[in-house]
This record gives structure tokens, sequence and C-alpha cells, in this order.
């Protein structure tokens, strides 16, 4: 039996988060029938986290106790080819038998987008969450869940602390990038 780090991306709008639900579309869900239409066989595998339903991950890290035999460039493909274009696997590689996707796992950050712009960006609908204008000091209380999760290995809870909108927001804050965008890691 071997152990692999598959390391997946995701665009989680269509899908009720990472975690198998009874009534409703998962991540691990349409990963697992792929898995299956790849290898044939059910496996064992730990996620580095859950997720929220509309939550997406750019690095969401999951571990593979495989009796599979096939190479795991040619594994990661194979899955490639059987996912919806929504998830992808950007990598895979053997670990030790004894890491653990969750436990194994150092550290989780979360990423936050604000367009803070007068004129709405069409690329960043449910991607950001959209502010008024530029004048508008970006004070984040009331957000809606995280959009897109910039992540080492795990991602899952919302973030819920902010400030009011009366706050001293240091404007431009740390993150901003220019042009109407405003990220940070809380």
């Amino acid at each position: 039996m071997r152990n692999l780090l598959l390391t997946l991306s995701y665009d989680g709008s269509g899908y009720h988060g990472w975690q198998i639900q009874e009534n409703a579309p998962t991540v691990q869900e349409a990963f697992q029938a792929a898995l299956y239409r790849a290898t044939g066989l059910r496996e064992d595998l730990k996620a580095c986290s859950r997720t929220d339903t509309g939550v997406h991950a750019r690095e969401f890290c999951v571990s593979l106790k495989t009796e599979s035999r096939i190479p795991p460039q040619r594994l990661a493909a194979a899955l490639n080819h059987y996912l919806p274009p929504d998830i992808a696997v950007k990598s895979c590689r053997p670990v030790p038998e004894d890491f653990h996707a969750r436990y194994s796992c150092k550290g989780k950050e979360y990423c936050y987008e604000i367009w803070n712009h007068p004129v709405r960006d069409p690329f960043r609908q449910g991607r950001a969450s959209i502010t008024g204008t530029p004048s508008t000091r970006p004070c984040w209380t009331g957000l809606p869940k995280p959009t897109w999760a910039a992540t080492t290995s795990p991602l899952s809870a919302p973030w819920t602390s902010g400030k009011r909108a009366t706050c001293a927001a240091r404007f431009p804050p740390p993150g901003w990038s220019g042009g109407g965008i405003w990220w940070f890691s809380p």
C-alpha cells in the first residue's frame, strides 16, 4: 500500500463544501467518483480540512492510501481527465506512510478580495466583495464567506471578525494592489 499526497485546486461555486453530504453536491463526492473511475478502487482518503459552501481552494491537500500501481503523475492526469472542469489535481507525489493531510498540515491561510471601484468588474463576480467608490474606506464587517482561499494546506471556516464602517482602517491598506482590488489575509 502506498500513501500519496494530492494537491487540488477548485472553484467551489457549484458545491456545498468539501465533505460528502446526502442532499447536495460536494467536491469530495466529485473527487471520489473520479478516483473510482481512474483506479476501479474505493480508496481511503483524508482531506486537510473541510470547506463551506461556495468556498474555493488554490491548494487543498488530500492524502490517499492506495493499492493502485498507477504512477503518481499518471494518476494526476487520469483524475484530471475524469474530474469536472472546476476541480483539478495540481500534483500527486508519494509521502511517508504516516503522513496525514489533516494532522501533518503546518498551517492554513485565508485570502479575501475586495473590489473597491465605482465600476463593477465582471471577472470578479462571485470572487470579490464589492464596495462603493475608490474614496470609500474599505472596512470589512459583514463580508460574505471567503471566496478565494490561497493555502499552503487546508482551508475551511469563514472569517468572522471585522471592523465597523466607522473604522480607522489604513488606506490604502496592506495588500492594496492598485486598480481597485484589495486583498488581505487575517
